[in-house]
């Protein structure tokens, strides 16, 4: 996920504007398919198996044992983990163009959005791997391939979020980055602190769904229901996390994809 602050620079290729639009395209779609599936799965499991959900609130993974639900959700989740890579190389790109037209004097924040880009772009296809384990190697006959891909994609895309907050917050800390978002697009260096805090936020979510996946496995006496339910419910507000962060990226590669080189 990315600041395009650079991206407008008047020698861009003439294809540049056609692939930003596709790949908000790509991000978009990722950000409405995976949002519906992950509430709609439980949601379906809880109106078909009511008896089930009396004993203990279903996970997503849970929820998608049932072929009706499981089968669906996976071709649906795994269309959506090739748009997020594509979606999120395209932003890697704008990333990079930043590091290449960033202006004389500035090596360090070079190399940084560089490699940080290029580690964004390698974590986001591990947890694109994880999201096609998760849905198509399901409960019960695959729980060891869908944990190790609910581990691979929680880790890689909570990874992902951390750069990107990082990457914001490198940006807006550059006046000449600020100054070139708010003259050609009207984003302020208010825009990207925003965005970066929110990541953090976003990576906090993971941590604590991390830590209620741990603490559910110790007696909590009469406490243990609420630990759990407490679990089943970060589980998908830690993802729609995750997409909101993708989601508040797409007006910078809009505005790239309409401005004009200046002249």
């Amino acid at each position: 996920m990315t600041d395009t602050t650079d991206i407008g620079a008047a020698a861009r290729p003439t294809w540049l504007p056609w692939l930003l639009v596709t790949g908000i395209a790509a991000n978009l779609f990722t950000v409405a398919a995976v949002n519906f599936w992950i509430y709609y799965a439980r949601a379906a499991f809880i109106a078909g198996h009511p008896e089930v959900v009396a004993r203990k609130p279903p996970t997503i993974s849970r929820a998608i044992a049932d072929p009706a639900i499981g089968e669906p959700f996976a071709v649906w989740v795994t269309l959506s983990a090739l748009t997020l890579a594509f979606g999120v190389g395209v932003m890697t790109l704008a990333y990079l163009r930043i590091a290449a037209n960033s202006g004389p004097g500035r090596p360090r924040l070079e190399r940084w959005v560089a490699l940080s880009a290029l580690s964004l772009l390698i974590s986001q296809i591990a947890a694109s791997v994880g999201m096609y384990m998760i849905s198509n190697f399901r409960f019960p006959h695959d729980a060891e391939m869908h944990m190790t891909g609910s581990y691979l994609f929680f880790a890689a895309q909570t990874l992902v979020v951390l750069l990107s907050g990082l990457l914001c917050l490198s940006l807006a800390r550059s006046p000449a980055a600020a100054s070139r978002a708010r003259r050609r697009w009207g984003l302020g260096r208010g825009w990207f602190l925003i965005r970066g805090w929110i990541a953090f936020a976003s990576v906090g979510l993971s941590l604590v769904y991390a830590a209620l996946f741990y603490a559910k496995a110790f007696d909590w006496g009469g406490a243990g229901p609420m630990v759990y339910q407490a679990y089943v419910l970060a589980e998908p507000v830690a993802i729609s996390s995750f997409l909101l962060v993708l989601a508040l990226h797409q007006p910078d590669l809009w505005a790239a994809a309409r401005e004009r080189p200046e002249t």
